[in-house]
């Protein structure tokens, strides 16, 4: 094999390398997964249905449902094979009260109970009664929690903030995760009307004014409070949320070159002009040495 067949091999072999990395390189990195957490409340749910024919199911308000201050909030319960049906309301302060007791004509259907929430909290709605024998028997059972609003955030900095028909206006203020007291306000910011904002009136997303300026490395707590309808200027709620400040676009992955820093993007566009340079020389070299051939 002559030195210059040789020599085109080598570059045909180097633009093969080249090519790998450039491929190898345009794979996107590991995501690592983050665990989610669940947050729980304190009461604990145990249903107990027992005898043959007895049957209560909690239509609504389901497990774990939040229900917002200013609508019509009531409790459907479906029934089979009962001849008495309790309904038992803890609310936040542990106190339980008899709501509502049906006694059914039909051996199957639903009947729907007022629930006339005063409290913010959490709240267990369950069901007793009698099988068609007489004998006591024991239901369905369910939590939920009685708010004005509820909270969330996003790693864009907006607020999303679900409510009922009872609030009017919302007030954000914004400290320092680590300011446990809340001595340093950093943002506070007023909304006095809610219809123009997106989701209204089951939600609004919120973007608060100066929260991209604070430090993206840092976590900050949001208080959010809601404003009756009553011009009065009263709290009736609060939520509390602790998010990041917004975060910077996603690494997209960076080369150190000589101690200069260059993105993934910019090293597969100079990879690949490489490795199109080195082929179209590789085939210079052949067409001459095939020149010189003849």
């Amino acid at each position: 094999m002559s030195r210059v067949h040789k020599k085109i091999l080598s570059l045909l072999g180097l633009a093969f390398v080249i090519g790998i990395t450039i491929f190898a390189s345009g794979i996107p990195p590991v995501q690592e997964a983050s665990a989610a957490t669940e947050s729980s409340t304190d009461i604990k749910v145990s249903v107990t249905i027992t005898g043959s024919d007895f049957d209560t199911q909690i239509i609504s308000p389901t497990d774990g449902e939040v229900l917002y201050d200013g609508n019509a909030n009531t409790a459907t319960i479906q029934y089979a094979g009962a001849k008495v049906v309790d309904v038992y309301l803890t609310d936040p302060s542990g106190n339980r009260t008899l709501i509502g007791t049906f006694s059914p004509i039909q051996d199957t259907g639903s009947f729907d109970v007022p629930l006339n929430l005063t409290d913010y909290g959490d709240y267990l709605i369950e069901t007793e009664g009698q099988d068609r024998d007489g004998n006591y028997m024991y239901g369905d059972a369910a939590t939920f929690s009685f708010r004005a609003i509820t909270a969330g955030g996003g790693d864009d900095g907006t607020i999303r903030v679900d409510l009922g028909p009872a609030v009017c206006k919302l007030r954000f203020q914004v400290y320092e995760a680590s300011d446990s007291n809340k001595d340093n306000l950093l943002i506070d910011y007023m909304v006095d009307d809610l219809s123009g904002l997106p989701g209204y009136p089951d939600y609004v997303t919120v973007e608060i004014p100066g929260f991209a300026d604070l430090d993206a490395d840092r976590q900050y707590t949001v208080v959010v409070s809601a404003y009756d309808c009553s011009g009065t200027g009263t709290i009736i709620d609060q939520d509390e949320i602790t998010i990041n400040g917004i975060i910077n676009p996603p690494n997209t992955g960076t080369i150190s070159v000589f101690g200069m820093t260059i993105s993934r993007v910019d090293y597969i566009v100079t990879g690949l002009i490489i490795f199109f340079a080195v082929t179209i020389f590789a085939f210079f070299l052949i067409r001459r040495s095939k020149k010189n051939e003849r």
